[in-house]
């Protein structure tokens, strides 16, 4: 998987610290959608017919798990009494660890629940310390604080592998390389012209190579240059606009679009800010918000520094630092502030400040 070769590498030594049975085997996956975290984890599941009797690898998502029994029924890979208590759920787990080792991968882990987050890294704690248990965790910035809430060592110990965008060879490799495989050629002038399009995010490099894929399937051509690259721009340009769209729909109705907009102001060029800046602007920001037409309350801070992130605006890769999540996407949030003041359309601009 083109740029992820460190992370990659980190995911196969918490497998090999798992089969060894050296404990505290938890890693933590974390970056807005579209930059590959599914991929990887997927990447690193099929690492394992390397080797297949090292380890079992389970996915899972939070629903799959909201119980001991549940969790223990995933990692034996057997449907076990719903009703088993915690103990002997535990000890499933346990014996199923000792005839192979396994890790298992929560997907979609900003979707826990602090309650939840805090029972299954306590049962990881545990079962690591006693078996070989790894655990990795996979999900938005928002995991963060879902573990801040559950407030359990296990976590702070975990090993964090924050994805980031790709650099521009990275980025050219992961267009280039799929379309070679299958006899397909592309420009320096093409590609360059990807990259720069896509800003190093995952998602828009992988719409670009399945329209440029699809356009010479269509034609024939075996080389993507600038013609090819300007016949399919305008459906990866609507792809993106959709994407921001719905981005800015959901900070419309979590009454945030003022809030993005301060936060974005503070960004600037910059691509980093301290949680403290971010904290003190968003602060400011809401000081100023009146309730939208028929809402009572506006979001208090945590509310809309979860909605930054729910809307993939900004994230956090650390807890004491955030960045800008999909490319251009802050930018796009500011140009829709000043044409909804121009327009002055009641409906549409819930959450602007005053």
């Amino acid at each position: 998987m083109a740029g992820r070769d460190g992370e990659m590498a980190a995911l196969r030594r918490l497998r090999q610290r798992v089969v060894e049975g050296r404990g505290c085997a938890l890693h933590i996956v974390t970056a807005p959608r579209g930059y590959g975290k599914t991929t990887l984890l997927q990447e690193f599941e099929e690492s394992r017919y390397e080797n297949a009797d090292a380890c079992d690898i389970v996915w899972a998502t939070p629903d799959d798990i909201q119980t001991p029994a549940a969790l223990a029924g995933m990692v034996a890979r057997q449907e076990l009494d719903p009703d088993m208590d915690a103990w002997r759920a535990r000890q499933a787990t346990m014996e199923a660890c000792r005839q192979q080792p396994a890790i298992l991968i929560v997907d979609e882990a900003h979707t826990l629940t602090a309650e939840n987050a805090k029972r299954l890294l306590n049962i990881g704690q545990r079962l690591s310390n006693k078996v070989p248990f790894g655990l990795i965790l996979a999900g938005r910035g928002q995991l963060w604080r879902i573990l801040d809430d559950a407030q359990v060592s296990f976590a702070v110990r975990g090993v964090r592998l924050p994805l980031e965008r790709l650099g521009r060879e990275d980025s050219a490799r992961a267009v280039a390389q799929p379309l070679s495989k299958n006899g397909i050629e592309t420009t320096a002038n093409a590609l360059d012209a990807i990259v720069d399009d896509a800003q190093g995010y995952p998602f828009f490099l992988q719409c670009w190579g399945e329209r440029v894929w699809q356009k010479a399937k269509e034609t024939g051509a075996d080389t993507i240059d600038r013609p090819v690259i300007q016949a399919v721009a305008p459906a990866v340009d609507t792809i993106r606009r959709e994407l921001y769209e719905e981005c800015f729909v959901k900070l419309q109705a979590w009454q945030c679009v003022g809030v993005a907009d301060a936060v974005a102001s503070a960004f600037g060029n910059r691509e980093e800010l301290a949680a403290s800046e971010i904290i003190a602007h968003v602060t400011h920001a809401l000081a100023d918000l009146k309730p939208a037409p028929g809402v009572d309350e506006t979001p208090n801070p945590a509310e809309a520094m979860w909605a930054l992130e729910e809307a993939d605006v900004f994230w956090r890769p650390s807890a004491g630092r955030w960045r800008k999540g999909i490319p251009s996407l802050a930018a796009y949030v500011l140009d829709q502030v000043v044409e909804l003041a121009q327009r002055n359309t009641p409906p549409l601009d819930q959450g602007l400040s005053t």
